[in-house]
């Protein structure tokens, strides 16, 4: 099962041929989506580079090696029953990452001019249902 906060390693959308470490940082709505983002290498003045939430330091996730970046601009939803389909076959599960840092990165992506409103609205839901 899919929970808020949980990591795999692959290609969500099929459009990632090297594969990313993707993170849920929403609930599932009413319907079955979730909102996922993925962790890439920051270096700064990219296309996908957001200051938004840069991550990586020691401790931030056992996966993580180098300095690191949420890439917002690929923030997006997904159903879950999807991800669950892949889960293990095309996506490898990671360890889910720690409270404060699900919390940096929702915020960040409510911050980000990169994020797509439904995926924001998906995301404040998440977080209204959890207060």
């Amino acid at each position: 099962m899919i929970r808020i906060g949980d990591t795999f390693f692959g290609s969500v959308f099929g459009r990632d041929p090297d594969g990313h470490l993707w993170v849920v940082i929403s609930e599932p709505t009413p319907e079955g989506w979730i909102a996922v983002v993925n962790v890439t290498t920051h270096r700064p003045g990219r296309l996908w580079h957001d200051e938004s939430c840069v991550l990586v330091r020691p401790g931030d996730h056992p996966f993580l090696v180098r300095e690191s970046c949420i890439a917002y601009l690929y923030a997006d939803l997904t159903m879950v029953a999807e991800l669950e389909r892949k889960l293990g076959h095309e996506l490898d599960p990671r360890e889910p990452v720690p409270q404060r840092q699900l919390q940096r990165i929702q915020d960040g992506a409510l911050a980000s001019l990169n994020v797509a409103p439904n995926v924001k609205s998906v995301i404040r839901a998440s977080r209204e249902a959890d207060s």
